[in-house]
């Protein structure tokens, strides 16, 4: 379950963040400019997703004539992302650009970089801001993930009440929203076109790394003002149950 579970983090949290990152770093977009393909990752009978690198950006949707790289188990997939242990990718479908997995491997060791950055590193503000813009849309597309797949967040969402909640980080363009409906829930970047049944507006971007790391507390957070909750406050404060779990599988 736990493999499983991890499996989907990586799929469809951590993959989809190379969208966020192409567009905040400079090396990025050069690594991948011009370079045009499609790249399924997936685990065989099990949960898969597509990358579309296209005209110096990255997007997840379905693409006729993608690579494909299959792994037997999601434990071995999860062995992929985390680079350590064994694991034995099985290439297929359109092998005729399967050079181009070089990019892919590059576009990711400094991926991984970025996302556990050196403590110098932080202390540039800029670097800072565009760092926490990819965390806070992984947490909240892995909160989808976890409240649709771990079992007591499924019970947790089940007796929350429904509606749609964006989140925002002054100052910094990460805003994204989650959505409960019939007990489950999916996630999106930007602004939703329907208003919100709830708001939650970080003035102070330590407080999704503090999240993410699991030192927050958000009490103490909402009453210094560094974190504010307007509108349905229990639908809030039940996704951040099922957010916390996160921490259970996926490591910082």
């Amino acid at each position: 379950m736990k493999d499983r579970i991890l499996a989907h983090l990586h799929l469809h949290a951590v993959l989809p963040a190379l969208e966020d990152f192409v567009a905040n770093c400079e090396d990025a977009k050069k690594m991948i400019q011009g370079k045009n393909f499609a790249l399924k990752i997936g685990v065989l009978r099990g949960p898969s997703q597509t990358l579309v690198f296209r005209n110096g950006k990255i997007f997840c949707e379905d693409e006729w004539g993608a690579i494909s790289l299959w792994l037997p188990t999601c434990r071995q997939l999860n062995h992929l992302f985390e680079q350590r242990g064994f694991c034995f990718p099985i290439p297929w479908g359109n092998l005729f650009q399967i050079g181009k997995l070089s990019t892919f491997k590059k576009l990711t060791n400094l991926f991984q970089e970025w996302m556990r950055p050196s403590p110098e590193a932080m202390k540039n503000s800029e670097f800072f801001k565009k760092h926490i813009a990819i965390m806070q849309r992984l947490l909240i597309r892995g909160t989808a993930v976890i409240g649709e797949l771990d079992p007591v967040a499924r019970k947790i969402a089940r007796n929350i009440p429904s509606g749609l909640v964006t989140f925002e980080i002054d100052g910094i363009d990460a805003a994204c929203w989650i959505r409960l409906e019939g007990g489950q829930l999916t996630a999106g970047s930007g602004s939703p076109l329907e208003s919100p049944d709830a708001r939650v507006i970080l003035s102070d971007p330590e407080v999704i790394f503090l999240a993410m790391h699991k030192q927050l507390d958000s009490l103490a957070a909402v009453g210094s003002g560094r974190l504010k909750i307007f509108g349905l406050v229990p639908l809030v404060d039940g996704l951040n149950l099922i957010m916390d779990r996160i921490a259970l599988y996926l490591k910082p």
